[in-house]
């Protein structure tokens, strides 16, 4: 399943279709916080330590060792252990920035003594070896995010059932790291053993004013691509989460309904015996409507599906 699931995201490419820009500083910082959730679930769904201390070493030289003492131990980590040393790294290939092992050093002070939160993985994520950092930050900001992060994941360890209030309070606070930090652990823990519930709780997701705009479109490109593996009442049900999408006032949010009920069309000429004349008429106005504003491109799988084909 793990293995489906990257070709699904592979196959929708970068940027899942025709997203909103995140252009503005609200989304870029919601996107900044969306990484950062993915970042730190990506660690702890493996062997991980996060722990938060202060740079001991003067004068850090790129491709050597620093060592971070350990103040609070966050996950993985005992209260007060021993200082950690930390592989440090200032390489940043402009081609490939997030592969590069400075990466997760960005958001750094590197004076000493500077406080310092790292999330350390102790076995490969990635291309991250076991041993090198994910993330180091020594903005508080980012730190809290990162602790509040830990605790969910110790919350959802202890009572998986929990993961659908965890997306539903999406909805009464904007959070974009737990955003982030739950498409990760949807993608690679739930649907392993629940794929038509991980792919319900995503869908959920679209058009959730706690998820970055611009990951909208993206998500329900990765819900399409596992469309394959659900079962038929879960095919039921994500078709008719698209549909509903595909009709809401807000024209991202219609937009990624639609782009999903097009992809969806490429490969099920069945789509429509799911839908009544009445939602197929809908679902088409909002579809003409979108395609008149320039908001989406014209998709003559979904056309033909709505019988509309050449008007």
């Amino acid at each position: 399943m793990k293995y489906l699931l990257m070709l699904a995201i592979l196959a929708i490419g970068p940027t899942g279709g025709r997203a909103a820009p995140a252009d503005d500083k609200a989304e870029k910082q919601m996107m900044e916080d969306w990484a950062t959730g993915e970042t730190v679930c990506s660690c702890l769904l493996g062997k991980c330590a996060v722990f938060r201390g202060a740079l001991l070493t003067d004068s850090p030289r790129s491709g050597s060792l620093v060592e971070v003492s350990v103040g609070e131990g966050m996950h993985g980590m005992p209260q007060g252990g021993r200082p950690v040393s930390v592989p440090y790294s200032s390489e940043i290939n402009p081609k490939e920035p997030v592969e590069s092992p400075g990466y997760a050093w960005r958001g750094a002070a590197l004076e000493k003594n500077a406080p310092l939160t790292v999330v350390l993985a102790l076995s490969r994520v990635g291309p991250v070896p076991a041993g090198s950092p994910l993330l180091v930050t020594g903005d508080e900001r980012t730190s809290g995010v990162i602790r509040d992060l830990t605790r969910e994941a110790d919350r959802l360890e202890a009572s998986p059932q929990s993961i659908s209030d965890s997306v539903a309070s999406l909805s009464r606070r904007v959070n974009p790291a737990l955003a982030g930090f739950l498409y990760h652990y949807l993608l690679y823990r739930v649907s392993s053993q629940q794929l038509d519930l991980a792919s319900s709780l995503l869908g959920r997701m679209i058009g959730n004013p706690g998820v970055p705009r611009s990951k909208w479109q993206w998500l329900a490109g990765v819900i399409v691509s596992c469309d394959v593996s659900l079962s038929d009442q879960g095919r039921a049900s994500e078709i008719g989460r698209f549909v509903e999408l595909s009709q809401d006032a807000d024209s991202t949010t219609a937009a990624a309904g639609l782009y999903a009920l097009s992809r969806l069309a490429g490969f099920h000429p069945e789509l429509m015996s799911y839908l009544t004349p009445a939602v197929i008429s809908a679902v088409a106005n909002s579809y003409r409507s979108l395609v008149s504003r320039g908001a989406i491109p014209h998709s003559s799988p979904l056309e033909s599906a709505l019988g509309i084909k050449g008007e």
